[in-house]
């Protein structure tokens, strides 16, 4: 059996202090990807709702794991100012980059907040349909 959100308190006295933001940070980050797939699995997405998953994991990865740094969470915060339905850090953590989702006509505007941050570059991607085998033929 897995643990689940509900079971944070249930489990919170089995740990030493200095272990538990790790167990509720491991429990959340299991939550919002479970969930995640879940919507992903729909034919269409509910791109509010990735977004809001997408705010959660940030803030597992902020307050509990301490892995962001305030320039990313500026340029987090105004994104979400600025219409984003979510965003969040991405890498190893301590700085980088992030990933924001918004709706396309929100996207000049959210790209703006975030230069506006104090980001180097900020630009708007397409989802690419994913990975292709092509047969290389040598003649």
């Amino acid at each position: 059996m897995l643990a689940e959100i509900e079971d944070l308190d249930k489990y919170r006295n089995c740990l030493p202090d200095r272990m538990i933001p790790f167990f509720e940070a491991a429990i959340k980050n299991y939550h919002y990807t479970k969930e995640a797939l879940k919507e992903f699995e729909k034919p269409v997405l509910d791109l509010k709702k990735i977004g809001a998953l997408m705010n959660g994991h940030h803030e597992v990865l902020r307050d509990l794991l301490k892995i962001t740094v305030p320039r990313i969470d500026a340029m987090v915060n105004a994104a979400l100012k600025a219409g984003a339905y979510g965003a969040k850090i991405v890498g190893s953590g301590g700085g980088g980059s992030i990933v924001v989702i918004a709706d396309p006509k929100n996207e000049d505007a959210v790209i703006k907040a975030i230069l506006d941050a104090g980001a180097q570059e900020a630009y708007a991607v397409n989802v690419d349909p994913g990975v292709r085998i092509i047969n290389n033929i040598e003649i």
